[in-house]
């Protein structure tokens, strides 16, 4: 999660209200996105188009709360096991030339309180505000929870 105190906090609008992320313009390929939680379960996930987002999604959760949870959305690879401990990598970054927003190779997406404590650096400044205008799809953003896209 290191990797995460070099990030942009965003701030999009989106059907259901404001939302924040911190962004990444670019990382270098195979650098490891690891996990913040032990024990930690990871759904990997196409991104269902239309959507501001492109690539797939690492959702992950702590099986002991599932109140704990966050998503590594954009340009990746995964593993092939969904079963992650703390510090070890959950996706490298990828140069596939997926984007969210047009820019961004990466977001992180947590809710806000979860970005707060792990990242208070990033709360120092006002967020950038992006805009997506195209269409969106209808339903969940992510679609077929077994999607692998290892490296």
């Amino acid at each position: 999660m290191q990797v995460c105190e070099q990030g942009e906090l965003i701030s999009w609008k989106n059907t259901q209200g404001t939302v924040l992320y911190i962004a990444f313009k670019q990382l270098a390929p195979r650098t490891p996105l690891t996990s913040i939680l032990d024990g930690e379960r990871t759904i990997i996930s196409r991104i269902r188009t239309p959507s501001p987002f492109q690539g797939c999604a690492a959702i992950s959760f702590s099986p002991k709360d599932h109140n704990i949870s966050y998503t590594f959305i954009g340009d990746i690879d995964v593993p092939d096991d969904p079963a992650v401990r703390k510090g070890q990598p959950i996706a490298w970054a990828a140069d596939t030339g997926a984007r969210a927003f047009g820019t961004y190779a990466l977001v992180f997406a947590a809710d806000e309180e979860v970005l707060r404590r792990l990242f208070p650096a990033a709360f120092s400044k006002q967020p950038t505000r992006v805009s997506y205008e195209g269409p969106q799809a209808s339903g969940p953003l992510i679609t077929n929870p077994n999607y692998r896209n290892s490296p």
